[in-house]
């Protein structure tokens, strides 16, 4: 868990599938099975981009969680299994997830520790919908000081400006993932200035190389994604070109999948969409924006439309489907 918790994945990994090999030889079952370990080794996979193999090991063993009432890691495996539905773009799925596990949180058998990590789940859902609101909330509960500065920074980086890079320049790198994340925030900070956003990059990648990382790049925003082709361009190796293929592949498919929609959604009616996937009330998301609900039935009534959408749900996937936000 110490490997994971530094960003060690590849060590983590290999640690975490070890333990998992012995218990089963040793023939443990029940509370005996090394839950911690099913844990590390999802979220190390989850990491590396092989999101299904993480959601298949998580079920694997969420079926003895359950017999033998092993609570607090059924919440914790639940929550990782909410993050990931949400990377692979199955966001009111995996916000659904969440609110299942909260619901079970009320009971005295869960420690102010599961809460935690089920808040800090829920952080890197936010952030992936850009919810900055939650985050904010979120974060108050949350009492890692490493967790805190980064998702401080990410919030404020969206403002831009010096308030940004200060945050920024307070994230801890006393291991392999707070250095990383640090990088590539700058990344994100400098991307108008590609002098400097090339020094953190070269910065981050044998720290992703060394450690097996993956998903953070790919991530990240278009722009962030122009980026890196472009120093994949100046900069050639194996590695990158293998990224750079990825990086095509899913430029590629946001565009095919956003030719599929014959009246392009407004910025407003993206912005609209994107609350949805939060699961506010409407009344709520109308407040949040400044306008009545009368102009956010408006706006839903053509969201559902040009999508094809019979719910929020279904335009929430749909949105998601089709590299909206």
């Amino acid at each position: 868990m110490l490997a994971l918790a530094e960003g060690r994945l590849l060590e983590a990994l290999d640690l975490a599938r070890y333990v998992i090999e012995e218990t089963k030889k040793a023939g443990a079952t029940g509370v005996w099975i090394a839950y911690d370990m099913v844990y590390c080794a999802a979220e190390a996979l989850r990491e590396f981009g092989e999101e299904n193999h993480a959601i298949a090991l998580i079920e694997w063993h969420m079926t003895d969680v359950k017999k033998f009432h092993v609570t607090a890691w059924q919440a914790a495996l639940e929550a990782k299994h909410a993050l990931i539905e949400s990377q692979l773009g199955r966001s009111t799925a995996g916000l659904h997830r969440i609110r299942k596990i909260r619901d079970e949180l009320n009971s005295p058998r869960y420690s102010l520790e599961i809460l935690r990590i089920v808040d800090e789940h829920e952080l890197i859902i936010r952030a992936l919908l850009q919810d900055f609101e939650r985050m904010a909330e979120l974060v108050n509960r949350t009492k890692k000081p490493g967790t805190i500065s980064i998702i401080e920074a990410a919030i404020e980086l969206r403002k831009g400006g010096e308030a940004a890079k200060l945050a920024i320049s307070l994230i801890p790198t006393r291991n392999p993932r707070e250095e990383l994340l640090f990088h590539i925030l700058h990344v994100n900070l400098y991307l108008e200035k590609p002098k400097l956003a090339e020094s953190h990059l070269q910065k981050a990648l044998p720290i992703i190389m060394s450690y097996g990382y993956r998903q953070i790049l790919l991530i990240q925003s278009p722009k962030f994604l122009e980026f890196l082709l472009k120093f994949a361009a100046n900069y050639p190796t194996v590695y990158m070109e293998q990224i750079s293929k990825e990086v095509r592949t899913r430029m590629a498919n946001s565009n095919s999948r956003s030719e599929k929609i014959e009246n392009p959604l407004t910025k407003r009616e993206i912005e609209i969409l994107n609350r949805l996937s939060t699961g506010l009330p409407i009344s709520q998301i109308a407040t949040n924006l400044h306008i009545s609900h009368n102009t956010i039935k408006t706006h839903l009534k053509n969201v559902y439309k040009k999508l094809g959408a019979e719910s929020r749900e279904d335009a929430v996937e749909k949105g998601r489907e089709l590299l909206l936000f």
